[in-house]
């Protein structure tokens, strides 16, 4: 698994107070989460502290209950709002040759969990998979696709083709099939097909994206290459009508089309400023699912990329709701005269010409129905009603004039960053919660919402003091984990929407 580089920086202690009579939601419960100890050489008392970089994790949504990896990346655990403790669900096999590992979640709509991730055992896959044998690509482990249901039974397992973790590379539609992104040679055919059957030949990357579709069964219906250049898929989606695919069209010239269609919001890649060599634009494509490409469309005027963020190890900036698709996306803004925000966005003005995110949302025919820029912006997710963007507000960002409102926390917490938590309204003209959630030391997070209410995952990181103002009374475990001079940790709290806030807010939707 992979290992944590711990961060360096000077803190300050600070008590946060909870005003549940102002602040939309309040904290429930926290939590510190396991952090694994292993022996660093046979026959010694030396060990390491093991840690995700980052995290694994789904939240059923109708449930609430999230579904978490643990450290070392083979197990499950199911946490519920109402309950602290978890309970394991799936454990993955191992192997005399090396350990298997989870990196993907995604639920499906009969309750079960397609899971992906790499594996070196040899007598996994399903009798009828579509491959019993391991595929062996440019990753040393080859990658699995499997589904399970929530008592931990193996439903069908299958090796597949390279399926990157650090993608959003799972989707489901709502006749329960599933569409894995994954690479494979560019000289290979992908087939059937309906769009792309090779990779772009011309280009220096030998393994380039593919999109496969499966049924519910496992049983392969089509797959198509979709890479041109340098070009990287980030997310996809599923709509009511058809798959979203989100990525960065890397190493594009200013007559780049590849990822636009006639009559889309902007078909070639548009840059006011002529003299760019180097140019990066995001690209927003839709496919029906039977494998046809609807429209596309490129975004953003000088260099834009979608943006990544640290404590998920699946990248999340692309969110559906119904048949409509919101992006983040990060600009480096050379122009003076560059306005990407729209009339009526909650926030018009950028900040700087390095790191301007924004938010954007699309009808399901390719046309770009607002922008707005956002106060960071990392992380998207969404509950159907509102949008949800968590940013790692460093101190040095110019934290004193982020906005709080209806906030658990007003004010920064100190140490050298904190998570941020903006909600907005699907029509991008309101911004309902703003809070920072953070104590002494280096806090990074993300804001996984549910219907109720959201949870917060994260790490923490040089602090002074070992008691953990993350766990509340209810948690077994209080204090931080020791590295050398300082505490460390990993950290899951729990926020429900405060009672009179929420009957509040009703009256004020009305």
């Amino acid at each position: 698994m992979r290992k944590l580089v711990f961060f360096i920086s000077a803190f300050v202690l600070f008590t946060t107070s909870e005003n549940y009579g102002q602040s939309l939601y309040k904290r429930e419960w926290g939590t510190l989460l396991p952090i694994s100890t292993k022996t660093t050489k046979a026959f010694t008392p030396n060990k390491a502290i093991v840690r995700t970089v980052s995290f694994v994790t789904v939240v059923h949504p109708e449930t609430g209950n999230l579904y978490l990896v643990n450290a070392e990346g083979n197990e499950i655990y199911e946490y519920r709002p109402d309950q602290l403790k978890p309970k394991l669900i799936y454990k993955i096999s191992d192997s005399e040759e090396g350990l298997s590992t989870i990196e993907n979640l995604k639920f499906d709509f009969e309750n079960n969990l397609i899971i992906s991730g790499r594996t070196v055992a040899q007598n996994l896959a399903t009798s009828g998979a579509y491959s019993e044998s391991l595929i062996f690509g440019f990753k040393l482990a080859p990658s699995y696709l499997a589904k399970i249901n929530l008592q931990g039974s193996v439903i069908w397992f299958t090796y597949f083709h390279d399926i990157l973790s650090s993608n959003s590379s799972l989707a489901v539609d709502s006749q329960n099939n599933i569409y894995v992104l994954n690479k494979r040679n560019k000289n290979t055919v992908a087939s059937p097909t309906f769009f792309q059957k090779n990779g772009d030949l011309t280009s220096n990357n030998d393994y380039q994206d593919v999109i496969s579709k499966l049924d519910k069964n496992g049983k392969h219906i089509w797959s198509t290459f979709y890479s041109k250049d340098s070009s990287t898929i980030k997310s996809i989606a599923a709509g009511t009508n058809g798959l979203y695919i989100y990525g960065d069209h890397m190493g594009a010239t200013m007559s780049s089309n590849y990822f636009g269609t006639p009559n889309s919001h902007h078909e070639k890649i548009y840059r006011p400023n002529k003299s760019l060599e180097n140019i990066f634009s995001v690209f927003l494509s839709k496919f029906s699912f039977d494998g046809e490409r609807l429209w596309s469309t490129y975004f953003g005027e000088d260099n834009t990329n979608v943006t990544l963020g640290n404590t998920l190890l699946n990248n999340n900036s692309l969110a559906v709701v119904g048949d409509e698709a919101y992006i983040l996306a990060t600009h480096r803004i050379y122009s003076k005269n560059v306005d990407l925000a729209t009339e009526n966005a909650y926030l018009k003005q950028r900040f700087s010409n390095a790191n301007n995110n924004t938010i954007s949302k699309f009808s399901s025919t390719g046309e770009k129905l607002w922008t707005s820029f956002t106060h960071g912006g990392e992380h998207l997710f969404t509950n159907g009603d509102e949008l949800f963007v968590t940013s790692l507000m460093a101190k040095e960002e110019n934290i004193d004039n982020l906005p709080a409102i209806n906030a658990y926390q007003s004010k920064y917490g100190g140490g050298n960053s904190d998570v941020y938590t903006s909600i907005i309204s699907l029509d991008g003209t309101t911004l309902n919660y703003a809070s920072f959630y953070g104590f002494e030391g280096r806090d990074a997070g993300v804001t996984l919402p549910t219907k109720e209410g959201f949870y917060i995952i994260g790490t923490t990181d040089n602090n002074e003091k070992q008691k953990a103002p993350f766990a509340t009374s209810r948690s077994s475990e209080k204090k931080y984990f020791s590295k050398g001079d300082v505490y460390i940790g990993d950290f899951l709290s729990y926020f429900k929407l405060n009672a009179k806030a929420k009957h509040k807010k009703k009256k004020n939707d009305q």
